[in-house]
């Protein structure tokens, strides 16, 4: 989860909120069941901690909104306050694989154990619909799944008119 801190607090104590977070992150990593724990001060300065899940953090958290400290557990714990519970706010493959299921004309019947990404879904419909990609997609086609006469999405761009021979 994110944590927010009362800015104006810090401010009257007359403190740096780089020491808040700082001493703030320390407490929090000897809490049993905390994994890795993030400053906003290391995601302005691209200084995050070794750890596998960097990546998926760094996706998750936009400075001007997200907390001061982010805090994820470790494996198997989950942050609640009822003594059951699930949750799909991590980025271990436990808690964030979830089947995508896509029929219709141009899909082809079949089971397919490639990675996907919701990313991927525009590109695929692209593809499906045959019009161009949109410009800012960071996903991929999911050719394995499309009838190949539907063929690859066009990428978004100029192209120099075909010169008659």
């Amino acid at each position: 989860p994110n944590l927010y801190f009362n800015r104006n607090t810090i401010a009257k104590q007359k403190v740096r909120k780089q020491d808040v977070e700082d001493i703030a992150a320390q407490a929090a990593e000897s809490i049993p069941g905390v994994g890795d724990v993030y400053t906003a001060f290391q995601f302005y300065m691209g200084q995050m901690p070794p750890s596998p899940n960097n990546d998926a953090v760094k996706r998750s958290y936009y400075l001007s909104r997200s907390g001061d400290m982010y805090i994820m557990p470790r494996p198997g714990y989950i942050f609640s306050t009822e003594p059951n519970g699930t949750s799909h706010g991590t980025p271990f493959r436990y808690d964030s694989q979830v089947p995508l299921m896509i029929m219709g004309p141009g899909i082809r019947a079949g089971r397919y154990n490639q990675d996907a990404s919701p990313a991927d879904i525009a590109p695929t419909v692209a593809a499906l619909l045959q019009v161009n990609v949109p410009s800012l997609c960071e996903g991929r086609v999911l050719g394995e799944a499309l009838n190949p006469m539907y063929g690859p999405a066009r990428p978004l761009g100029l192209t120099a008119p075909q010169q008659p021979q």
